[in-house]
């Protein structure tokens, strides 16, 4: 038995769209995993249960004027005739996926995404989004694929396609975050809290892609702290855990030793201190600032 079935939709109709309510599509898959820079899963939520409708922009529209361009283009360079078609799991029966070109047999499946000229940049570096990545393993979970394709699409002269194969250890988090956001949220009809009630949503254009700069330098930063303790791990030959200086370089090795640190609570319950006697001599709370990624 198929892991799904074809439904006779026309995505973009009003059935499409009533359809989309009762199922958990691939779109909405990062919005639930907490993964979609620009939504949450109690948007998700609330497109299915409220009507909530998703605002139009510019490059959203780009990607449906496009669309039909660079599935025209997919056919030349694959080969094979591709069509949108809409399909529903049947071992999950309330998720499914609207896919953008997929061939007659279901075998080669490509998501296409026709971005500006800063994520084309990105595309052609092989810089893949995380709710992407998310994105394709929900179809090809749909799809019992794996491997796929995600096509972006410039023009007829840029474009560039990348091969996406299936994660396992993702599709599992995919699953089981769909079946408790459908069971606790969905049946039940009680709305999740994006990050936690004491978070404040921050939905301006120019604050949030200030943010996803900063996500990009905290991501460079991580890679090369990485290549940085690597570089160390390979020093540590020639220091020898000795205090030293590299001459022609400029830097210098130290071996530095810390006391570490006393047990406070097991202190208390030896001498039969109290929590209110040790919260005397608590310093005064401080504050400070800290972005990280979710």
């Amino acid at each position: 038995m198929k892991p799904y079935k074809e439904v006779d939709l026309v995505q973009g109709s009003p059935k499409w769209l009533e359809w989309r309510k009762y199922h958990i599509t691939a779109t909405d898959s990062a919005k639930i995993l907490n993964k979609n820079p620009w939504s949450s899963p109690l948007d998700c939520y609330n497109e299915k249960m409220n009507d909530k409708q998703t605002i139009m922009t510019p490059a959203m529209q780009r990607g449906i004027d496009l669309e039909p361009k660079a599935r025209e283009l997919l056919m030349s360079l694959h080969g094979v005739e591709l069509k949108p078609k809409v399909f529903e799991s049947t071992i999950y029966p309330f998720t499914g996926a609207s896919l953008d070109s997929i061939s007659d047999d279901c075998e080669t499946l490509i998501e296409i995404k026709c971005p500006g000229e800063k994520a084309m940049n990105k595309a052609f570096n092989n810089e893949i989004d995380k709710h992407y990545i998310i994105q394709c393993n929900k179809q090809m979970l749909i799809m019992g694929l794996d491997h796929m394709f995600l096509f972006y699409y410039f023009n007829e002269f840029l474009h560039h396609e990348i091969r996406i194969e299936r994660d396992d250890k993702l599709i599992r988090d995919i699953i089981k975050a769909e079946v408790t956001f459908w069971n606790k949220h969905i049946l039940e009809q009680v709305p999740p809290a994006k990050y936690g009630d004491e978070f404040e949503r921050i939905d301006d254009e120019r604050a949030n892609e200030l943010a996803k700069r900063w996500n990009e330098l905290n991501e460079r930063e991580k890679d090369s702290k990485l290549e940085k303790d690597k570089v160390a791990e390979q020093l540590s030959k020639y220091t020898q855990e000795k205090n030293c200086i590299f001459t022609m370089a400029g830097i210098k090795h130290q071996i530095i030793e810390r006391k570490g640190a006393v047990d406070w609570k097991e202190i208390s319950i030896q001498y039969n201190v109290t929590t209110e006697d040790v919260e005397k001599y608590r310093k005064k709370t401080s504050r400070y600032s800290k972005f990280s990624d979710i």
